[in-house]
């Protein structure tokens, strides 16, 4: 079961998001066909958020639903951990491995879904 911090969480991030983006908090219930005051008690963390929902705004905002849960995956200390993370697999790798870990990020890279450079 999800606590009530991490609905809390969940909603700051959600704000920061719709604020960044100039939209009303108006803007986004209407976009989801769900009430103002609603989305509001979502925002604040005093309703919980459902699941689909969360998965709905992550793909509304372009953020990933991790980033809406744990909040630094997309920050400059979110990427640093993940090169860490990168790095120190890649260097377990043989020969072979590293080829075939660079021809996938090469391949990966190129779609839109995973690419920074399309969004």
């Amino acid at each position: 079961m999800i606590k009530q911090e991490l609905y809390q969480q969940i909603g700051l991030r959600v704000a920061q998001l719709r604020i960044d983006r100039n939209l009303s908090q108006t803007d986004i219930a209407k976009e989801f066909h769900i009430g103002q005051t609603t989305y509001s008690s979502y925002e604040n963390g005093t309703r919980k958020i459902p699941l689909d929902l969360v998965n709905d705004l992550a793909y509304y905002f372009n953020v990933s639903p991790t980033y809406l849960f744990r909040g630094n995956e997309d920050s400059e200390e979110g990427r640093e951990k993940q090169e860490k993370r990168l790095l120190h697999y890649f260097s377990h790798l043989n020969s072979h491995g590293r080829t075939k870990a660079i021809d996938y990020l090469e391949d990966i890279s190129h779609l839109r879904k995973y690419s920074l450079r399309n969004k």
